[in-house]
């Protein structure tokens, strides 16, 4: 009797023991992310394609995951994530990839997380559109019509070309696929058979940049302007080279405005030049050559009036040796070189009058990467300033604590013909954390948060940070550099905008300053200014 009784205490026993093993085995440890995708007026969208990506490291770098394709009501889901921060991203033929909380969302998944709710909104592009004519009121076919807008970088802003359109032989002109936002619109017109030529008109019908106003499009908006060009009186401008060797390209180039239609650049292996058709104005004659193991570089500013000018004297010089960098990353928390850093350098601009027109010299173009893996080393054909910045950092909260041309720390090897660049991190960065209100205190998803150190004397712009809030308003920014920083907040800015002095300016009164200690963490509460569609 006592034996039956033992037998079915352990069976009773081992019940209970499955019972409680059972749930803990079963508890999720991944998450699942849906939601629709959405007109701005809430309709729907079937067939739109919606990208998942993994956001890796404090920098914000993302490794891609997948993506998929919205079903008959919008609808999209992702399962069987690992707990992380992902980012979403929305697009379809018809609508503008734009800035949140329209087309994006950061979302924080912990474990067992089933986020249902994410909505990312699509809006229709728009359209430039309508015709050039001549001073008679004839159509004017192979015009050009050029759409400018400012692009941010480090130090400030740039005026780019962002799109361009050729007249047809009606003199018609359509530009489409625009994002919502604001444009200046130029156009000019150079003959490809003839000395003819018409100076660029900007909108609304004057002739330089500094009268232009710029049109603001709204989603699914086109714009009808017209152009009519009348001729330029052009004139020729002859001059010669000294200290050039090999082929050298020569280039005119308008100053406070934008190029012609067609650009005013020559190659000449004899040192002189000519450009037949040049209109009165202020330019720069721009020569350059890479036939050596130099760069040799020349610029004179010359006035062209009414008449021709036949002596304009351009000297080439050594811009600087062609300079090749091996990069090493140290770290205080580290006794070994630190590895798996992707270092970016990039021009800096320092003022935003240097840079009324970029058409021909974007600063994305300049960027050069290189990887503490095993990358090659990288060229660098200009003098700088540079701007350094650094990805796939080893700690989240390190930051580039100063970058060392001189090579100065640098051990190790070194491959031959290269200059070491020495590139010092410090692990004792700190944070910002918090959530990012309306008007009303309601938490906003998909707001942009940025931390800029004060200027002058310890204003940094590669020490700027920059996230967006997750999907209950949450943000993280990591890496701060132990200075005084500004934080904002907007519900919405164009990207980068944070980077320009000007821009900033007209959002002081809402930033808050904080003195960021070594690995101090500063919780927050922000409330979000509106961002300009500039």
């Amino acid at each position: 009797m006592q034996r039956v009784s033992w037998l079915f205490l352990t069976v009773c026993t081992i019940g209970v023991l499955c019972t409680v093993k059972s749930p803990l085995a079963e508890t999720p440890t991944k998450g699942t992310i849906s939601g629709r995708v959405v007109t701005g007026g809430g309709e729907p969208l079937r067939r739109a394609t919606v990208a998942l990506e993994q956001v890796k490291y404090a920098d914000g770098s993302t490794e891609s995951v997948g993506d998929t394709t919205t079903g008959d009501n919008g609808e999209f889901s992702f399962s069987d994530l690992p707990p992380a921060r992902y980012r979403l991203q929305a697009e379809k033929s018809g609508y503008v990839a734009g800035h949140f909380p329209r087309t994006r969302a950061l979302v924080r998944i912990t474990p067992g997380d089933v986020v249902n709710d994410v909505t990312l909104r699509l809006v229709p592009v728009c359209v430039v559109s309508g015709y050039v004519l001549d001073g008679s009121g004839e159509p004017l076919a192979k015009a050009v019509v050029r759409l400018l807008k400012n692009k941010y970088y480090p130090g400030g802003r740039r005026l780019t070309v962002a799109r361009e359109a050729i007249s047809d032989e009606r003199g018609e002109y359509r530009i489409g696929d625009l994002n919502p936002g604001r444009y200046y619109v130029v156009a000019s017109y150079h003959s490809r058979i003839s000395d003819v030529v018409c100076p660029p008109v900007y909108y609304p019908d004057v002739g330089s940049f500094a009268e232009a106003i710029p049109i603001r499009l709204l989603p699914n908006d086109e714009a009808p302007i017209k152009f009519v060009l009348l001729p330029g009186k052009p004139v020729r401008v002859r001059g010669s080279l000294s200290g050039w060797s090999g082929t050298v390209r020569v280039s005119l180039i308008p100053r406070g405005g934008v190029p012609y239609a067609q650009p005013l650049s020559m190659e000449t292996s004899n040192g002189s030049f000519q450009f037949k058709s040049v209109l009165p104005g202020d330019y720069t004659v721009l020569a350059t050559s890479e036939n050596t193991d130099e760069m040799l570089e020349g610029r004179t500013p010359i006035a062209v009036g009414d008449h021709e000018l036949n002596s304009v004297s351009v000297r080439l010089a050594a811009r600087m040796p062609h300079r090749r960098l091996w990069v090493s990353v140290n770290s205080d928390r580290y006794y070994f070189p630190v590895q798996g850093v992707v270092i970016t350098l990039r021009r800096a601009i320092t003022s935003n009058e240097d840079s009324i027109v970029a058409a021909e010299d974007d600063l994305d173009a300049d960027a050069h990467e290189i990887s503490t893996r095993g990358g090659n080393p990288i060229d660098l054909p200009y003098p700088g300033p540079f701007v350094v910045s650094a990805e796939n950092l080893p700690k989240d909260d390190s930051y580039i604590e100063s970058a060392d041309f001189q090579g100065h720390g640098y051990w190790g090897p070194q491959m031959p013909g290269t200059e070491p660049l020495v590139v010092h991190l410090n692990s004792g960065g700190g944070s910002v954390e918090g959530v990012v209100l309306d008007s009303n205190d309601h938490p906003i998803p998909g707001a942009v948060v940025a931390a800029v150190p004060q200027q002058p004397p310890n204003h940094r712009v590669d020490q700027s940070r920059s996230t967006t809030t997750d999907q209950y308003g949450l943000f993280v920014l990591h890496g701060l550099a132990n200075t005084t920083y500004d934080i904002y907040a907007w519900d919405e800015v164009p990207d980068g905008a944070f980077y320009d002095p000007e821009f900033l300016r007209d959002y002081a009164g809402s930033a808050l300053s904080i003195n960021i200690g070594s690995g101090k963490r500063y919780p927050v509460k922000l409330h979000a200014a509106s961002g300009s569609d500039e």
